[in-house]
């Protein structure tokens, strides 16, 4: 049950960076002249939120660590994960470059985001495969000992 709710939370912030991202240098989507043409003001909030929510990716992930990895089942969360790094090293290296804060933060956040990823493998899958063999095997188990 564990799994569900961490997909949701983590789901939610990467909605929001996914949708704000384009705020950010070095990600040349369509939009992003649009949002050039914005007044400053909008263009820093798009910008504040897109890295908040970024870092509230790594922030969950932290988290679900602390659980193992039946925090994260679905594999959206490899995804999420390396999608949060892109930009904390993008908003690190070009909105606030002389903030060591900031940095010190996007290196540690980076440094779990990548802890998951090696735990999921490449494709994201072999967490999510593993966690529905066991629970297969597990069913399977309780299945035979009913009989």
């Amino acid at each position: 049950m564990l799994g569900p709710v961490f997909f949701l939370n983590v789901a939610y912030h990467a909605a929001v960076f996914d949708l704000t991202r384009i705020s950010l240098y070095g990600f040349d989507f369509p939009l992003a002249a649009a949002v050039r043409q914005a007044p400053e003001p909008f263009q820093q909030e798009c910008q504040r939120r897109c890295r908040h929510h970024a870092d509230e990716v790594s922030r969950l992930i932290r988290l679900g660590l602390k659980h193992g990895t039946k925090s994260f089942d679905d594999p959206f969360c490899f995804t999420a994960a390396y999608e949060a790094s892109k930009i904390q090293i993008v908003h690190a290296t070009t909105i606030s470059p002389r903030e060591q804060f900031t940095s010190a933060q996007a290196e540690a956040n980076i440094r779990t985001n990548t802890q998951l990823m090696s735990l999921m493998g490449r494709s994201g899958s072999s967490v999510h495969v593993r966690t529905r063999s066991i629970e297969i095997a597990s069913h399977a188990n309780d299945a035979t000992n009913r009989t």
